[in-house]
């Protein structure tokens, strides 16, 4: 008899099959018993290891031994033509069965209601984590919450001046002071924003440091008359209303910046903070009155942000830079202007990346500490889709000026994309410090904590902040953005118009408006505020969006492909490499969209240190398809390994919005991880996912004819029926007309 056989008669392979199944098994109660009285994880693994070695002993035993009516015998002992081996091997497949069921029961109990329990207990241990440790941080640094003596806020130092057109000097004197504080590391300056919400009011010092959580305020005013400027200014310490430093000066223009200096020392100096060298050096260029007169009106049209302000600043700025070619501060300052009019002018990304990239290079060339030109460089990055190297300049430019509240929202931005959870919400909850009357900050920083699962927190958190900022658009920015992506399209396409209605000459809302109502399936709607999107601007981002989505969720791909194609030709952005990928699949062309998505691949490849793909989830997604449709098997498990990656980074930090959750089950479909596909979708349906196209896509056409996966699309159906429903009863759902002709006028 061969070995094989001898092994086989001798039940041999059953009972290690038995042993590696009760084993597992045990393995998995015993790892939920440690759990629940906090074992050591060196226990379980010590059991593991006992496990282990017990299946060689458990081979030998049943080699050299067999089971007898009579007890356990040695092999050798026992008389072949009486030997029961057979009757035992049935009774160890009966075992096996049996152990196998209790371990499918296990596994069933363990994905569908531990898991969901655990879910909840990392959800809760992370939100913990994660405010602990934004607490901590926060006590050690000057960004803490409560004032410290190191605290200050520049007011807008008052127009005395008998023309009252003078307003932007006076108004650009005093950022150019609290530009100058930002720099000083130990001092907390709060922003530009926040400070100028006091002008023109009556107001008590103690009010306004306890409003915007400072302890000192530096106020003043200022009186020009041709050439000659006379500044009076006074650093008053908030406690007890005492004055702590006041002096008057008289200079010529051409002294203002050593003035500037000269004032921003005594403030620190009174202060008793100690300087380096480096943090307030006054070794500028020179520059002419009558180009830092353009330079403070090009900066206060840009601070305006109303229709046809960033074009004034532009030209100002423009006009600032031919008198002054070698004027840094000005080419930054018209870089960011320009990369601005993109999404808030009538530029579009191609030229005001074009326009933008030699002012920037100059401007650092000139003065490489000028924290200004790090944050335009850092922007212009970002909207090349160059996250890492945008992260550098913005840190570089924070090490500058640690309180630049351009430079930490733009951060911001780079580290949402990137998916730095922690760093991003302690980001935000300094920005509420240092920008406290800008409610945008406190509304992310409240609903990003509410992907933490806290959605009773946001809704109070909303309701709080709206009755307090009614008339401030940024608000709705910060809640429309929420509401976008969890779905909730009534209360998004609601905060919008309010957003429209507050601020016309923006594209960015009914841009929005008009992609969300083609999603619902309003397309009547939808094309209303997509024409409203045209006449503000004409070249918006948002516009694209917007049109993208109205040809994808009516399935008219071939249109959808000729207008991505042209819209890339214009602006090969890589969301545009993505969309016009992604159309050349939905119309079955897989080899072409291989080619577009390849080429954007090459372009922008895996960022080195985090991994994140430049073409996105859904780009990577979509590549996957194109790539195995063509035969590079080896492309697409390279990209499903990086989408793998964020996927779990995205469960594991909680940073989950619905459309994340639909990528992830596609993620999962394409994997083959059926279960866990529609587990993903199932929850995703539960939390109000409303867009069916969203799932009608290649990506689940393997599951797509399953019942389950019917139910859950028909889910999706209602909840948009549901939201169809909501958006439908809102009393201004059309543009006002006559916004709309004020705009086609200017």
């Amino acid at each position: 008899m061969s070995l094989f056989n001898e092994l086989k008669r001798r039940n041999v392979f059953k009972v290690g099959v038995a042993y590696v199944v009760v084993g597992w098994l045990v393995a998995q109660v015993l790892q939920l018993v440690f759990e629940s009285f906090g074992t050591p994880d060196w226990a379980i693994k010590t059991v593991l290891v006992l496990l282990a070695t017990g299946l060689p002993f458990s081979l030998f035993l049943a080699w050299a031994f067999e089971m007898t009516p009579e007890g356990l015998k040695r092999e050798h002992e026992v008389d072949r033509s009486q030997s029961i081996t057979s009757q035992t091997g049935k009774k160890l497949n009966t075992m096996i069965f049996a152990v196998m069921a209790m371990a499918l029961a296990y596994f069933v109990y363990d994905k569908f209601v531990l898991s969901t329990g655990r879910e909840t207990a990392a959800i809760e241990s992370a939100v913990e984590e994660a405010t602990s440790q934004i607490v901590t941080e926060q006590a050690d640094t000057p960004e803490a919450t409560s004032a410290t003596d190191n605290s200050i806020a520049v007011l807008p130092f008052v127009n005395m001046s008998d023309d009252a057109s003078n307003e932007y000097f006076s108004d650009g004197l005093s950022e150019e002071l609290l530009n100058l504080l930002t720099k000083i590391p130990e001092l907390r300056v709060t922003s530009r924003s926040s400070a100028f919400s006091y002008k023109d009011k009556n107001f008590k010092i103690t009010d306004v440091g306890r409003e915007l959580n400072v302890s000192n305020i530096l106020e003043g005013s200022v009186r020009k008359s041709g050439n000659q400027v006379r500044i009076t200014a006074q650093l008053i310490k908030v406690d007890g209303d005492v004055h702590l430093w006041s002096e008057s000066y008289t200079r010529e223009l051409t002294d203002i910046f050593e003035l500037q200096d000269e004032i921003a020392t005594a403030v620190v100096k009174a202060l008793r903070i100690e300087l380096l060298d480096e943090e307030m050096s006054s070794d500028r260029v020179t520059i002419s009155p009558a180009a830092y007169d353009l330079f403070l009106r090009g900066r206060g049209e840009r601070n305006e942000n109303i229709a046809g302000s960033l074009e004034r600043a532009a030209d100002y700025l423009q006009r600032a830079i031919e008198i002054e070619p070698e004027y840094a501060a000005a080419m930054a300052l018209l870089a960011g202007t320009y990369l601005d009019m993109d999404e808030f002018g009538s530029m579009s990304i191609t030229e005001s990346l074009r326009l933008s990239g030699p002012l920037v290079d100059r401007a650092l060339e000139l003065e490489p500490q000028l924290p200004d030109a790090w944050v335009a460089l850092g922007y212009r990055q970002w909207r090349l889709d160059q996250n890492r190297q945008a992260g550098e300049s913005f840190q570089r430019a924070l090490e500058l000026a640690p309180s630049n509240i351009r430079a930490l929202i733009r951060y911001s931005n780079v580290l949402d994309a990137e998916g730095h959870f922690r760093k991003y919400l302690g980001l935000y909850r300094t920005l509420s410090e240092l920008d406290p009357q800008n409610p945008n900050h406190e509304v992310t920083y409240e609903y990003v904590r509410a992907y933490f699962g806290e959605n009773e927190l946001i809704a109070e958190s909303l309701d709080r902040l709206r009755k307090q900022h009614y008339d401030d658009p940024r608000f709705y920015d910060g809640s429309a953005s929420y509401y976008r992506s969890t779905h909730q399209y009534d209360r998004m396409t609601s905060a919008m118009i309010r957003v429209q209605a507050l601020r016309p000459a923006d594209a960015w809302a009914p841009g929005n408006i008009s992609s969300a109502l083609f999603r619902l399936g309003l397309n009547d709607a939808g094309e209303q505020w997509l024409e409203r999107t045209r006449q503000v601007n004409p070249n918006s981002r948002y516009l694209v969006l917007a049109t993208y989505d109205q040809f994808r969720v009516n399935r008219e791909y071939d249109t959808l492909t000729a207008f991505m194609r042209e819209t890339w030709m214009k602006e090969a952005t890589e969301a545009n490499y993505s969309r016009l990928g992604s159309a050349l699949m939905l119309e079955g062309k897989p080899a072409e969209s291989y080619e577009v998505l390849k080429e954007s691949l090459q372009k922008h490849p895996y960022e080195p240190e985090t991994g994140n793909i430049s073409l996105g989830m859904n780009g990577a997604l979509w590549l996957v398809l194109a790539a195995r449709a063509v035969g590079d098997e080896a492309l697409a498990n390279e990209l499903l390994d990086k989408v793998g990656i964020q996927v779990r980074n995205a469960v594991e930090k909680r940073y989950y919005v619905l459309s994340n959750q639909a990528l992830s089950a596609a993620y999962y479909a394409i994997e083959g991880e059926r279960i866990r596909a529609l587990f993903t979708l199932q929850q995703a349906a539960e939390n109000g996912f409303a867009v069916p196209s969203d799932l009608e896509t290649p990506f689940f056409d393997e599951m797509k004819d399953k019942p389950d996966f019917q139910a859950i699309l028909q889910q999706v159906r209602d909840n948009q029926a549901m939201m169809r429903g909501k958006v439908l009863a809102l009393d201004n759902l059309s543009p006002k007309q006559d916004s709309v002709s004020a705009l086609t006028e200017r």
